[in-house]
């Protein structure tokens, strides 16, 4: 474990231990868990990025820890992009940005009966087919015409539909053969004497056979074909061997003559095989779905498969609360399973305000599911060590005060801030709301705008000046609202009673 580390010239200590040093119960199930807390400003991120610092750099002058500083591994979360810190760049560094955007990636069904069980919703996954054209403004016919023309095909099939295609791919070819000698000055290449009428005739072939090869497809697979493209597009491109289109176009009604005997490129053939195993996963031969509902078993006949920008599972009817949370948890759980060496590896898990987007009800349900979270990763690692960061006041409920560091900004008299450790007494496992946000958050427990208002009411109280009833049983908190109650009563006139009560 990480005992301790300098940050900003100051010794921060992430485990549980008394002023003698003697350890104090752990109660999680990660072998230390530490809660930073502070006003916005007062450092946490930064922190946060410093232990990051000091375990890439190796150099365990900065910190006090149980092991070797190369045996961690550091996945570090942070919910926006916007403020987040740029963690180093090192192979025991994963960093990780999440948002609203993100893409499901996971398929650990036990994974998914725990988000269930923990926030208490039903996640209904189903797996959209998500292969694109590569680059902006490139549709997936121009890289099938890129990849067929890069690997020179000869013919496509023997129907007549083909040999049209094929004929315009011949042409297609010898112009821009031809083309590129006029560029490059070669020997015989003056009887094309004007270059911008050989471009425009490319040009022309180049949208000819972009029609054709659209209707023949078309034609094929009807209202599926954008979805056979693209698919046939992520196979396809950067093609460089004749054995994936003997692979590939069959499968597209097209054919290729195998001549070339270099072998598949290790991308081409997991994405062809990754084609394949969808078709068989989903009992559908020619995915001609763009979405497919998953039950148990297709799941997890796909939980150890690759998806390979191919495809994703997601989930439907997620609220933006349960969309950003199943993100986080793929995009953490992701980085955690690509660890190497997991069993000799201490995990140090950095989740910065994770909890953002959340509703009370599931900050309540957080720290409980981050606790069983890594009891579900416990057996792959050595150790591990989770440190969070939050401004919520229910998460620091669930963390004994011995767990959890407060950051505190000075202002001085000449203007300038400074960031230090407060030490001085919390309330926080257990305790109410209202005395967490006073004692450990040093913050008001009403609202700014509240506080004002009724300062002002105090304020008419005070003056002898009367006040509507309505306003004064506008405020909630009972205790305020009958002192608001009886000042007015005995400082309003007998006359003004039923206008003002």
């Amino acid at each position: 474990m990480i005992r301790s580390f300098e940050s900003s010239n100051k010794r921060i200590t992430l485990t549980a231990e008394a002023e003698d040093g003697r350890p104090l119960p752990n109660i999680f199930e990660a072998d230390a868990m530490t809660l930073i807390v502070g006003q916005n400003g007062s450092g946490k991120t930064t922190l946060l990025g410093e232990l990051a610092t000091h375990i890439a750099s190796g150099d365990s002058s900065y910190v006090r820890s149980d092991h070797r500083l190369d045996a961690y591994h550091v996945v570090a979360f942070n919910p926006s992009k916007v403020g987040a810190i740029q963690h180093p760049r090192s192979s025991r560094i994963t960093s990780l940005i999440g948002d609203v955007t993100t893409q499901i990636q996971f398929t650990d069904t036990a994974l998914m009966d725990l988000l269930a069980k923990v926030f208490d919703v039903e996640l209904a996954p189903q797996l959209r087919i998500t292969a694109k054209a590569r680059g902006p403004g490139m549709s997936g016919i121009s890289l099938i015409r890129a990849a067929l023309s890069d690997l020179e095909f000869s013919e496509l099939s023997e129907l007549s539909e083909s040999q049209e295609i094929h004929e315009l791919h011949r042409q297609l070819v010898d112009v821009l053969s031809e083309l590129r000698e006029v560029r490059d000055g070669a020997p015989g290449s003056q009887r094309w004497n004007n270059l911008a009428l050989l471009e425009e005739t490319a040009r022309s072939l180049d949208d000819a056979l972009n029609k054709r090869l659209r209707a023949y497809v078309r034609g094929r697979f009807g209202s599926a074909a954008d979805l056979h493209l693209r698919a046939l597009a992520a196979a396809c491109a950067d093609a460089r061997y004749e054995d994936v289109m003997h692979d590939v176009l069959p499968y597209f009604g097209l054919s290729r003559r195998p001549t070339m005997t270099d072998g598949l490129e290790d991308l081409l053939m997991r994405k062809v095989w990754t084609l394949r195993h969808l078709s068989h996963a989903l009992a559908s031969p020619r995915l001609n779905k763009r979405a497919y509902s998953l039950s148990p078993d297709q799941l997890k006949e796909l939980q150890h498969m690759s998806l390979d920008g191919i495809a994703a599972i997601e989930f439907k009817g997620l609220s933006t609360g349960m969309s950003v949370l199943l993100g986080q948890v793929s995009l953490i759980h992701g980085a955690v399973c690509a660890v190497p060496g997991q069993e000799s590896t201490n995990l140090l898990l950095l989740i910065d305000e994770g909890d953002t987007h959340l509703h009370f009800e599931w900050q309540r349900r957080y720290v409980h599911f981050i606790n069983e979270y890594v009891k579900h990763i416990r057996p792959r690692f050595n150790s591990i060590q989770v440190v969070l960061s939050t401004h919520s006041a229910i998460l620091m409920s669930d963390f004994p005060r011995w767990n959890i560091r407060r950051l505190a900004t000075t202002k001085h008299p000449d203007g300038k801030r400074s960031h230090g450790v407060d030490h001085s007494p919390a309330s926080t496992f257990g305790a109410s709301l209202e005395s967490i946000v006073r004692v450990t958050g040093g913050a008001g427990t009403i609202g700014s705008f509240a506080s004002e208002f009724i300062r002002n009411l105090l304020g008419k109280v005070r003056d002898g000046e009367p006040i509507p009833a309505e306003l004064v049983d506008l405020v909630d908190d009972p205790m305020l609202r009958h002192y608001l109650a009886t000042r007015t009563a005995l400082h309003r006139e007998p006359a003004d009673a039923d206008r003002h009560f």
